[in-house]
């Protein structure tokens, strides 16, 4: 059925001097690869194409998939709909509800359940913005992001594909089976599932463990705690503080330096 439409296609286009079907071969950005219905209409000077039903366009090895779409060819633009999927090789795939992209500047805009993957995290947010050229995207408002061992939640995200890193602001919370953070902003590595903080920071484990610093770093692999800059550890028995405090979770075990002073 398919392969027939695009046939009465190609026909209409010979008898009005259209060469084809695809966009490419027109010095177009984005090239149609698949639809079961193709649609050419005008509003006023501008020229806009409407793709309905299994639609798969690309641009470069950028393939986007929806249920339907308008290709805006004056403005560079595409807007899909439904079942919106994004494959970004080396770097991400995206879905979401509706999706607006700025072919000439590789932007892409997912609004309504937006979900980012790159395989070993996945993001998600109500409205999620990816610049393919920079190859980083965000989200400015009530993100997640959950990896095997940690969820994080915030206002404000952005997530880095080359270095797998992200950086959380506003209202940030790190929670896993045997603790949770608070901060104002961190800094992620969701290779080492790493986070640093240089902030005020504090954290809670549920042995009610509690620490303190406005400098640091936790590394949730290993369940190693490195305190700087008022660094504070306090359970049931003592409080100890100091320059430099140092706490393995798994081993129950830390030290101190530089000013260290203990509590019991």
């Amino acid at each position: 059925m398919l392969k027939l439409k695009f046939r009465f296609l190609s026909l209409l286009f010979l008898l009005f001097g259209w060469s084809n079907v695809v966009l490419a071969q027109s010095n177009e950005p984005v090239e149609i690869v698949n639809t079961d219905s193709l649609l050419f209409e005008k509003r006023g000077e501008e020229s806009i194409r409407r793709l309905v039903g299994n639609v798969q366009l690309r641009q470069d090895s950028t393939v986007l998939y929806c249920d339907s779409a308008w290709h805006y060819t004056d403005r560079n633009m595409v807007e899909a709909f439904s079942n919106v999927r994004i494959l970004i090789p080396n770097q991400a795939t995206i879905s979401g509800n509706r999706l607006v992209y700025q072919s000439d500047t590789k932007i892409a805009r997912v609004i309504g359940n937006a979900k980012m993957t790159d395989g070993k995290m996945i993001l998600t947010a109500p409205e999620f913005i990816y610049h393919r050229n920079l190859a980083y995207g965000m989200y400015l408002q009530n993100g997640k992001i959950v990896d095997e061992e940690n969820v994080l939640t915030s206002e404000r995200g952005y997530y880095y594909s080359n270095s797998k890193r992200a950086e959380f602001s506003r209202n940030v919370i790190v929670t896993n089976p045997e603790y949770v953070l608070n901060a104002d902003s961190i800094s992620y590595d969701t290779r080492k599932r790493i986070v640093y903080f240089s902030v005020p920071t504090t954290m809670k484990t549920i042995r009610n463990e509690k620490m303190y610093a406005e400098s640091g770093e936790y590394h949730s692999q290993t369940a190693e705690l490195f305190l700087q800059k008022k660094g504070q550890i306090q359970d049931s028995s003592f409080v100890m503080k100091g320059d430099t405090l140092y706490y393995n979770d798994s081993l129950d075990y830390g030290w101190g330096r530089g000013h260290v002073q203990v509590f019991s």
